[in-house]
């Protein structure tokens, strides 16, 4: 605030003499140095974050999903051999296992693609 207060008074103090503002090599030097330290910080917050979202969207979803696939598979596969289920129930029980088979290739497929 000081230093604003400074260039105020010189620009009222001034007549029609034109003001030259420098800077010198040491305030060059140290803005150099601050800038880039303040790239290095800026690159390691982008890996956190990048890190941060490979394991939300990448660990927990896919974990999460593989889970709720085999509670689901399970329950179907229990409904088919149980003899006491009702046979629109075990039409259900067919129809999601196979939606679980499909959502398990896909996902296989997926993880085991090459990427270009």
């Amino acid at each position: 605030m000081a230093n604003l207060k400074d260039l105020a008074n010189l620009i009222t103090n001034q007549d029609d003499k034109p003001m030259v503002l420098s800077t010198g090599d040491s305030h060059s030097q140290e803005d150099a140095d601050l800038e880039r330290q303040l790239r290095e910080l800026r690159s390691k917050q982008e890996l956190r974050k990048d890190w941060i979202l490979f394991i939300v969207k990448d660990i927990v979803v896919f974990c999460t999903s593989v889970v709720f696939m085999f509670v689901v598979s399970g329950y179907a596969l229990f409904t088919l051999l149980t003899d006491n289920s009702y046979n629109g129930e075990k039409k259900f029980a067919t129809l999601v296992a196979l939606l679980i088979t499909a959502c398990v290739s896909f996902a296989i497929g997926r993880a085991t693609a090459t990427r270009n």
